[in-house]
């Protein structure tokens, strides 16, 4: 008798512990540590004769680098080539005519096509560019993409095909304040489709993402929580991984993911480290917390280094061809890469 009600307990404590354990899809990382200074290995770019704002935004299209100065009351966007950074054209008059852009947007990458997808958030509506009639004719006039709603409208989005865009969709409430999730949009009918996955414990949504059609998965990381999800394309999700900082949990005072990119066989995320949200500058003026570090981790979340560049970066985009990072710095000099040959 006693060795049967012996093994009745173990067999509740063995049950009890398998019960316990964290699912295959949750992952916590509280120890990233494998961490590299390669500041010395970030090569600024100049491009030169372009004076840009401070608000821009890069892209790759085969061998082009495209700069979108979201401030510009001239040329809207600037094409360089992507080995020699020599500028090819700048093009997209601000303003209201025909083949202008108002309000500026996001913009996707159609590589099938040679295409940009340009968000004009004035004349609500996505408009197609080819980027080789663009180069050769300045008076090259595009096609409409996407009819946009006022309230209800993707602010970023990765081109799947002519029927299909995955993306950040804005709802605006009638109290002004907004709502955001990845969704499915079909740029035909306008309709789009939320994700089936969404985290309980998110409160304010707040992601950036990518979406790779090769691994048929996207990634979401919030802003305002370490925490970073992979899910397939139709919202199915396969890991939640967890930072150090997840318990925290302090509303929008913190800022830890900023932007993420699929690298060739990696996920590289710029990461703020949980730094305040806002914080004053010397002259009395308030500043967003800028990150300094990228982190690199395999496609199933798992973490492999930390690349520290010792600058802020506002932003970042994937050069495939050159295997390598075009960064936009919050500091001088604006644009410089970091070559991931040696390095990941």
């Amino acid at each position: 008798m006693k060795l049967m009600k012996k093994i009745s307990w173990l067999l509740f404590v063995a049950f009890f512990l398998s019960c316990a354990q964290k699912p295959d899809t949750e992952k916590f990382q509280k120890n990233r540590e494998n961490i590299l200074n390669v500041k010395n290995k970030v090569v600024a770019i100049n491009f030169e004769n372009i004076m840009l704002s401070n608000i821009v935004r890069c892209y790759l299209l085969d061998n082009y680098i495209i700069i979108s100065d979201l401030r510009s009351s001239n040329k809207l966007i600037h094409i360089f080539d992507s080995t020699s950074f020599k500028h090819i054209v700048s093009s997209i008059d601000k303003g209201r005519g025909p083949g202008e852009i108002i309000n500026m947007g996001y913009i996707a990458i159609d590589k099938q096509k040679n295409n940009l997808l340009v968000s004009d958030h004035g004349k609500n509506a996505v408009f197609t560019y080819n980027i080789d009639s663009l180069i050769l004719n300045p008076s090259y006039l595009p096609s409409i993409f996407m009819e946009m709603r006022k309230k209800q409208f993707p602010s970023e989005y990765k081109y799947i095909n002519d029927s299909l865009l995955i993306g950040k969709m804005i709802i605006v409430s009638s109290s002004g304040s907004f709502d955001e999730d990845i969704c499915r949009i079909n740029p035909k009918t306008g309709e789009y489709k939320p994700m089936k996955y969404s985290h309980k414990k998110i409160d304010v949504k707040r992601v950036s993402f990518d979406a790779s059609t090769e691994d048929n998965i996207y990634v979401e990381c919030y802003n305002y929580y370490d925490l970073m999800s992979i899910c397939t394309l139709d919202g199915k999700l396969k890991y939640n991984i967890y930072g150090k900082y997840w318990n925290r949990q302090d509303g929008q005072k913190y800022t830890y993911y900023n932007a993420v990119a699929f690298c060739n066989d990696k996920i590289i995320a710029l990461y703020a480290d949980g730094k305040d949200n806002v914080y004053q500058g010397n002259n009395g003026e308030l500043f967003v917390g800028r990150p300094t570090k990228l982190l690199v981790f395999e496609k199933n979340g798992d973490y492999v280094k930390t690349l520290d560049i010792g600058m802020k970066i506002n932003s970042f985009c994937f050069d495939q061809t050159n295997n390598r990072l075009i960064l936009v710095l919050d500091e001088e000099p604006q644009f410089a890469y970091l070559d991931l040959n040696e390095l990941v």
